[in-house]
């Protein structure tokens, strides 16, 4: 192989370092959501085939299934219940009864055609068994008076026969219960009322002894008559008070002993002659004595008739004066008596109410006593008639008849349900997978669970066609044909540069073996190679060498016979498949390679960066091997590869782990193997890579023609 150009072996400038990018913080909880379905959407997409497999053994297992069933069929015989039907008629079904209380009479009369009392006479009449593969429900449609009783069976003649049969029998065994119930109440009835005639017969006669004794004909006359009596004696107690009192005036007036007293009294008028006849003498006596002396006989006269008349008038007052006094007498004898009277009347009212109370007491009674008789005596006889009578109430509108057609089982709306529960069942278990899935897949999440950035997002490179797109050059015809691990790749080689300005060195490693860091090594080396930069690949995995059969070269002398002063370095160097690149191979293994890569590595590394712009090496895994260890700490940054949905995410933090105790400096985290189904953002860029480029055949079998002459 030839040697490197003096034009690359210059010594390039080393600018600082930038500062280490730190992990990316944590996607808001709006970006979380919004990704969180299309997850979900990955994770099915993933498990897909497992899911249609469980669907169809599940769907083709439900069908096989329903198909051993046994098939259904089903009848329904319609009963009405008429609540216009006559209550003696009807007996529970009728009155305000039946309509306040519709829906408990429905539910008890579905629980009664349900009953053993109405199926078991149907059994023994249709001679069935008891587990004869039938079924009876009753049911009521909403707003109705209906009530549907329906039969499901195994054949269609049989499922009516019982329908019908059920709904006749549950019209009997009604009539008939109730038949009995009434000619039991009957029979109650006609005891109750020998009981009730002898104790109305013993009221009435206590009613009749009674009246006899107490002389009680006619208790409203009898009360009129002493009301009547007791009222007249009060207004003559009331006429007879009020005479008293004006008696009592007069009698007031005759005790004071003037004329003018008496004059104003009811007897004054017998004195008014008497006066005016004294006043008149008086008059005349006065004109006498004016005109003759007393011996005058005129005079004489005068004064005689004056004595006379005064005489008269005194006795007259007397008079008055004793009639008055015995009038007030005699009013008050009469007075009295009338009282007397009114309250032996008032008595006797008393001791009639008195007996009129007790005779009430048992004249209720009688009535009472006469009242429940006749009531009962007319239900007696109500009940005698209700007993015979066939009731309208409940009747068959509508018989049950054969249906062909079989209800169960519905072989469409199994196998749907089956097919729903199944793919939902699915959904949820691979959704529960990728929730228990312990690898990292999302680079959104991987970054989230190993605390670094992910810089790229590898698909898979399953051989050299990657690498090939990656090194066309020129033309419209490679740009559209250039692979989605290659434009991985150029991105990659920019994220490190634009992080790391001064970026000269550089190490790949992974958590274990077969995570694809030699695949990422070589192309990383080419992306910088084509760039311009002066790249050297170095294959430190001296254990187990990946670079020369990646890249077609010998490995017989390599870093190994470097580091062992076997060869010298631009002997064992190879130039790569572009120009720029050397290639340093891993060369023969070695007893302790561990001890070989620590004690000359880092000369080595040093007096590569004089020669070289960029030193990319590819490292042993970290878990088991402490080689990394000892690069890590001669390099400027470590790139960690782990492959999507294989490395666990706890291996990937233990060898995070180990670096960050060594102090060494980790640019970041390469997802290797990622398909579409795992990252949403892989997805998304494989959608519009497709879409930006389409597909050309033509195009493709043009690329590889000219790639086989390059060749």
């Amino acid at each position: 192989m030839s040697a490197v150009p003096e034009s690359q072996l210059a010594p390039a400038s080393e600018p600082a370092l930038a500062p280490l990018p730190s992990a990316p913080s944590s996607p808001s909880s709006s970006s979380w959501q919004d990704h969180a379905l299309l997850n979900y959407w990955l994770a099915v997409r993933r498990h897909l085939v497992r899911i249609a497999v469980f669907v169809t053994v599940t769907v083709i297992t439900t069908g096989l299934l329903v198909l051993r069933l046994p098939k259904q069929y089903q009848s329904t015989a319609v009963v009405r219940l008429d609540p216009s039907t006559p209550s003696a008629n009807v007996g529970n079904h009728s009155g305000n009864g039946f309509f306040g209380n519709m829906i408990g009479l429905l539910a008890t009369d579905r629980a009664e055609i349900i009953s053993p009392a109405v199926l078991r006479p149907v059994r023994h009449k249709l001679h069935l068994k008891k587990n004869q593969g039938y079924k009876i429900r009753a049911n009521q449609p909403g707003g109705t008076f209906l009530l549907n009783i329906v039969c499901r069976s195994q054949s269609p003649r049989q499922s009516a026969r019982i329908a019908n049969a059920v709904a006749a029998e549950f019209i009997n065994h009604e009539y008939h219960t109730r038949s009995a119930a009434l000619l039991n109440l009957s029979g109650y009835m006609r005891q109750q009322i020998e009981q009730l005639r002898a104790r109305m017969e013993r009221s009435q006669l206590a009613l009749h002894r009674y009246a006899r004794s107490n002389g009680i004909a006619n208790v409203r006359n009898t009360l009129k008559l002493i009301t009547q009596k007791l009222v007249f004696l009060q207004a003559d107690m009331e006429t007879e008070q009020a005479r008293q009192r004006k008696l009592q005036a007069n009698l007031e007036l005759a005790r004071q002993g003037n004329l003018d007293a008496l004059l104003v009294s009811s007897r004054g008028q017998s004195l008014a002659p008497l006066v005016q006849a004294v006043q008149s003498a008086q008059i005349k006596f006065a004109q006498l004595a004016s005109r003759f002396g007393p011996g005058n006989y005129l005079y004489v006269q005068a004064s005689r008739n004056l004595r006379l008349l005064r005489a008269n008038l005194a006795r007259a007052e007397g008079h008055v004066a004793l009639q008055i006094r015995a009038e007030a007498k005699a009013n008050a004898l009469q007075l009295a008596l009338t009282r007397r009277q009114l309250a032996s009347a008032s008595a006797q009212l008393a001791v009639f109410n008195n007996k009129t109370v007790q005779y009430g007491i048992l004249k209720h009674e009688a009535d009472s006593n006469q009242t429940l008789y006749d009531n009962l005596l007319q239900r007696l006889n109500s009940a005698d008639i209700s007993a015979g009578y066939r009731s309208t109430a409940l009747r068959i509108v509508d018989s049950a008849r054969p249906n062909p057609v079989p209800v169960f089982p519905r072989i469409g709306l199994s196998l749907l349900l089956a097919f729903l529960l199944s793919s939902i069942a699915g959904v949820a278990a691979a959704i529960a997978m990728t929730g228990l899935d312990r690898t990292l897949r999302d680079p959104e999440t991987a970054s989230r669970s190993v605390g670094v950035a992910t810089l790229a997002s590898l698909p898979f490179a399953t051989d050299n066609r990657d690498l090939e797109s990656l090194l066309m050059s020129g033309g419209q015809l490679a740009l559209r044909h250039r692979s989605q691990f290659a434009e991985a790749v150029l991105g990659l080689r920019s994220t490190l540069l634009l992080s790391y300005p001064g970026l000269s060195s550089l190490a790949i490693t992974s958590a274990q073996p077969r995570e694809g860091k030699s695949t990422v090594s070589v192309n990383l080396a080419c992306a910088f190679a084509l760039m311009g930069k002066r790249t050297v690949l170095i294959d430190a995995d001296i254990r187990r060498p990946e670079i020369h059969r990646l890249l077609h070269l010998s490995n017989h002398a390599g870093l190994s016979s470097v580091l062992l002063g076997e060869a010298m370095l631009d002997r064992a160097s190879q130039a790569g498949p572009v120009p720029g690149l050397t290639v340093l191979t891993a060369g023969p293994s070695v007893m302790n390679p561990g001890e070989l890569l620590g004690n000359g590595m880092a000369r080595l590394v040093e007096g590569l960066k004089s020669k070289f712009e960029i030193v990319l090496i590819d490292t042993p895994p970290m878990l088991g091997f402490a080689d990394s260890l000892g690069i890590s700490a001669i390099v400027d940054c470590m790139l960690l590869v782990a492959r999507a949905g294989e490395t666990p995410r706890d291996l990937v933090r233990a060898a995070l782990q180990q670096l960050q105790q060594v102090r060494a400096r980790v640019a970041g985290l390469v997802l290797n193997g990622v398909s579409h189904d795992m990252s949403y953002h892989y997805y998304y860029h494989r959608h519009y890579y497709s879409r930006y480029y389409g597909e050309d055949r033509a195009d493709r079998e043009a690329l590889r023609q000219s790639a086989g002459e390059s060749q």
